[in-house]
């Protein structure tokens, strides 16, 4: 005869010890249940903003090079760039931080790392720029 197990299941509380048996469940998942949420994008838009402001000036071609400033902010926003949401993330922070300037060079966005020599990839980014589906960040 096969009986059930039994699980045990004590709970110290402020007030006492709380505790609760009965028969074991078996837990399992099928193809309905849903699918762990993502972490969220560890990039802010806020901090984008205030890191790439500095290189308007160059994708506007008011300069030959990124500022230093420039360079310091784009080094520090791609630290927080680690999974494709981030990247996402990125993109529509810069869209955002460009919804404003008029007539720029999306071009000199990609140089921007390059010339600071910093290993990371910005792809050019205008508002027309899908950014879910942008696939030169990976």
């Amino acid at each position: 005869m096969n009986r059930p197990a039994i699980v045990f299941l004590v709970v110290a509380t402020g007030l006492g010890i709380l505790s609760l048996s009965g028969p074991a469940e078996s837990l399992s998942c099928s193809d309905d249940c849903p699918a762990p949420n993502p972490p969220p994008p560890r990039v802010e838009c806020h901090e984008v903003e205030k890191r790439f402001a500095p290189c308007l000036h160059y994708i506007k071609g008011k300069t030959k090079h990124p500022s230093k400033d420039c360079c310091r902010g784009v080094k520090k926003i791609s630290k927080h760039v680690k999974t494709k949401a981030d990247k996402k993330a990125l993109c529509k922070c810069i869209q955002r931080c460009l919804r404003g300037v008029a007539h720029y060079a999306k071009s000199c966005i990609p140089s921007i790392p390059k010339k600071c020599g910093i290993n990371c990839t910005l792809p050019p980014i205008d508002a027309k720029t899908k950014c879910s589906k942008i696939t030169m960040f990976d």
